[in-house]
């Protein structure tokens, strides 16, 4: 009996300790069941599935056989946190439990922290260290910074286009090229080898009518700065042939000089054809003596305006041009495509530059000129009188020993045999530049019976199968 007392005294404090262990046993899975079934999960707790835990590329899960994993998962706070911000698990983006578009090629390669979804809808065993808000099975929401950047560049596109939109609703001709000019269709013809009185009055004519709203309409080979170029004479025929009105500087340098000469046939003989086409005006700025007036010309001296008779014959030369604006400026107007504005006058540079030493003389202004002058060491009253007659290259390559005494007032004729020695020694140095190969050939006396080629140095090729064409004809050929 003592035994047995004793037996079962010492056997009560391991029976208490047994009883405690399964009574805590219980509670905990008792506080387990709850747990799962306030996290809206089944009130046993899940099987364990096969594919439970596995990664995208086939790997184990991690954690999966014991309860103690099963509470590391997230909870109801934490579910709920991961819903407001857009991050949910399988079944969270798609109902049917498929993957949107793009996410095998962002699982492909198995990265740290993706896994892939439950079919069954579970949630699937992960440590809470792996654990990365950002993920998803959504290749935009796994990566946020990259769908940002994706997100800023088509704003950026977008924002470039409307940008490009408004400039060109505010702009709409800079998307349109851009329209030619017409083409000058009043025409100047009168004789290169005009004396200086002649050249300055057609110099002066022309000014008045640019000044008269024509500045855009004038075709006048010296302001189109085209006088020592090889196509001099091509450019002067097609305006002839293209123009729609013409003022004809009648004289007898006009009647001697082929050139002028064949351009006025030309313009008369458009008029005759078709007198809609072109108007021809023309002055008669001297009387003929020394030259035949073909028969085309009768009915243009008849109607020309004549500056000879003695109501004109003793003004000057801008008096003159006053004349001839004054007969014919109404008639002309009608022929003008742009009405342009009066040219600004720009007062001339009393700074000397060096500038003229770049150009050919044809091409010097009246200050380019007047900076030549003081480099020869001319007076300032010799200077003054040229400036004050508004002589350029131009006139002045058509400049005489006579007209600088009677029409310019050097009377020093040591300043005279200077000017002109100058002028002739700059014009030798022009010639023999090779650009100039033009001015060479027209300097050569023609023979009879010979074709002369003349040609750009660039066209060698194209003028030695000429040649050799026109020798097998039996023909001389020179070039």
């Amino acid at each position: 009996m003592n035994v047995a007392a004793a037996s079962a005294e010492k056997d009560a404090p391991a029976a208490e300790q047994l009883q405690t262990t399964t009574e805590a046993a219980l509670e905990g899975e008792a506080a387990t069941g709850k747990g799962e079934r306030e996290d809206g999960g089944a009130e046993n707790p899940p099987a364990r599935s096969d594919t439970m835990g596995k990664t995208a590329d086939g790997g184990e899960g991690l954690g999966t056989d014991t309860a103690q994993e099963s509470s590391d998962k997230p909870g109801k706070d934490d579910v709920s946190k991961t819903d407001e911000n857009g991050l949910g698990y399988a079944g969270a983006d798609d109902k049917n439990g498929e993957s949107p578009a793009g996410d095998a090629d962002d699982q492909k390669g198995g990265d740290e922290g993706e896994v892939s979804a439950n079919p069954q809808g579970g949630v699937p065993d992960i440590k809470e260290d792996d654990v990365n808000f950002n993920d998803s099975v959504s290749n935009i929401r796994s990566q946020p910074e990259r769908a940002n950047e994706t997100k800023s560049a088509k704003d950026v596109k977008f924002i470039e286009q409307g940008k490009a939109g408004l400039d060109s609703s505010l702009h709409p001709m800079s998307q349109t090229p851009r329209m030619k000019r017409s083409k000058k269709g009043i025409f100047v013809s009168y004789s290169p080898d005009a004396g200086f009185l002649e050249r300055r009055f057609v110099v002066e004519m022309v000014r008045q009518m640019k000044e008269n709203n024509l500045a855009e309409d004038i075709w006048f080979d010296k302001d189109e700065k085209n006088t020592d170029g090889p196509c001099w004479f091509s450019l002067r025929m097609e305006t002839v042939e293209k123009c729609r009105a013409a003022i004809l500087i009648l004289s007898d340098s006009y009647f001697s000089c082929p050139v002028s000469l064949y351009e006025g046939k030309v313009l008369l003989e458009r008029q005759s054809m078709d007198p809609t086409t072109v108007k021809v005006f023309s002055v008669l700025f001297s009387q003929v003596e020394n030259a035949e007036i073909p028969k085309q010309y009768l009915q243009a001296m008849t109607t020309a305006v004549d500056l000879n008779t003695e109501k004109h014959v003793k003004k000057s030369s801008a008096e003159k041009t006053s004349v001839v604006i004054g007969a014919i400026m109404e008639e002309l107007e009608k022929f003008a495509t742009v009405n342009a504005p009066p040219v600004p006058f720009t007062p001339p540079d009393t700074e000397f530059t060096g500038e003229y030493k770049k150009k050919k003389i044809c091409q010097w202004n009246a200050a380019d000129l007047q900076e030549w002058l003081f480099n020869l060491g001319i007076k300032e009253f010799y200077r003054q009188s040229l400036a004050e007659a508004m002589v350029d290259g131009f006139l002045l390559m058509s400049m005489t020993d006579r007209d600088m005494v009677s029409q310019l007032g050097i009377d020093s004729r040591v300043v005279r045999k200077k000017i002109m020695q100058q002028i002739l020694s700059t014009l030798d140095k022009e010639h023999k530049q090779s650009d100039n190969w033009h001015l060479r050939a027209r300097a050569q006396r023609s023979k009879p019976d010979v074709v002369y080629l003349i040609y750009d140095p660039a066209d060698v090729r194209l003028a030695q199968n000429l040649k050799a064409d026109l020798k097998k004809k039996s023909l001389q050929v020179r070039g």
